[in-house]
């Protein structure tokens, strides 16, 4: 598994978020935050998406433009993966999110990505 191919796995990972925050957000603030669609909430939903497909749209491109260095990038996409997992992990055991399977899985799907990245990025 080469770099490039981490990065990759990121983007597609943040895609699929971005086409349940703007396709389902239903679910996703149901089953995520365990409270129901909001107009404010799907306005925030909406910007985050924004911003997600852009970092996803980094994560794709960047092994092309950035050759040589793609390897720096990639140790700080590591820690910021992995703040994200805290992130959740916190949330769920404060009750901000749900405590559900699917939830940790998430973020262990991020815990892992973190690892990806500062491996290959190391190596």
């Amino acid at each position: 598994m080469s770099l490039a191919l981490v990065y990759r796995i990121g983007a597609v990972y943040i895609a699929l978020w971005v086409l349940l925050m703007l396709f389902a957000p239903d679910m996703v603030a149901a089953e995520t935050f365990g409270t129901e669609l909001t107009l404010s909430l799907r306005a925030i939903m909406q910007a985050m998406a924004l911003c997600m497909i852009t970092i996803a749209i980094i994560h794709w491109t960047l092994p092309t433009w950035a050759t040589d260095s793609a390897h720096r990038y990639g140790v700080l996409f590591a820690f910021i993966w992995a703040a994200f997992a805290i992130l959740n992990l916190v949330h769920m055991s404060v009750g901000m999110e749900v405590a559900s399977v699917q939830n940790y899985i998430s973020a262990g799907i991020m815990g892992i990505i973190a690892i990806l990245f500062y491996i290959k990025s190391s190596a």
